[in-house]
């Protein structure tokens, strides 16, 4: 009779337990409505918790898992925030789109919470990022293309320009090449590009070059600031003109 009855329990337990289509209400946390299985969310599900946020999506095993919309409001400006996007146990992994409260937005790739790999990421001011990420910040190969029409090409490293890159001062119709380092550029080369259609242009065009040796003394310029680049980073831009990209290259010889 003692085994008996704890067969009887033990039947009992499961017949307790959560499965299909049901809702529940948690008294710490919100509301679930959606699938179960062996009482635990498992399937297509929306959760409410208690300060307004939704999540609507996927799920596996108790965990936010597979594809799924997360929705709440900000406390100080009571605008949205959004993502839309894929999820890995209960954390952004994956392909999504971020909406920010003060108008931002990212698009791209994912790595435990946090912007990781690639993506775009459209700035509050009119500007537009299109590159690497890693761990939230800008870092690798990188396009910014900033509100006023001026654009940087090049490496980026933690959130920086960080290396060889390329900016086009479009008002200018001018276009610079050269090494920055933590933002910064510390060695590069001006010249005019495209200067007659340039809506500000200079009143002069920048003078020929005429040091007998511009290579050499590029060279000695960048010399203290190339051993500060990460060595994945030396990479001439692949839409350098040529001569200006053989300036560069001869930086990193020795």
């Amino acid at each position: 009779m003692k085994n008996k009855g704890a067969f009887l329990d033990i039947t009992n337990d499961e017949k307790a337990k959560k499965n299909g289509t049901r809702a529940k209400i948690f008294l710490k946390n919100g509301t679930y409505k959606g699938d179960w299985n062996n009482d635990l969310k498992h399937g297509k599900g929306v959760f409410e918790w208690k300060s307004g946020a939704i999540y609507s999506g996927d799920w596996a095993w108790d965990h936010r898992h597979g594809h799924g919309v997360y929705t709440e409001l900000c406390p100080n400006t009571c605008q949205m925030i959004q993502y839309n996007g894929q999820w890995c146990c209960d954390r952004r992994e994956g392909d999504g789109a971020q909406f920010y409260p003060d108008g931002e937005s990212y698009e791209g790739e994912w790595r435990r919470d946090r912007r990781h790999g690639w993506g775009r990421m459209f700035y509050k001011d009119g500007s537009l990022y299109e590159g690497g990420w890693s761990l939230g910040v800008r870092e690798g190969r990188g396009l910014l293309r900033k509100a006023d029409g001026n654009m940087y090409e090049g490496t980026w490293h933690r959130d920086n320009k960080h290396g060889p890159g390329l900016y086009e001062h479009t008002r200018t119709g001018q276009m610079q090449e050269g090494i920055w380092v933590d933002g910064v550029v510390r060695c590069s080369a001006l010249e005019d590009k495209n200067r007659l259609f340039a809506l500000n242009a200079t009143p002069y065009p920048i003078p020929p070059l005429q040091l007998l040796e511009p290579v050499a003394v590029l060279r000695d310029a960048a010399a203290q600031f190339v051993p500060l680049i990460p060595e994945r980073y030396r990479v001439i831009p692949e839409t350098a003109s040529d001569s200006s990209s053989e300036s560069v290259a001869s930086l990193y010889s020795n």
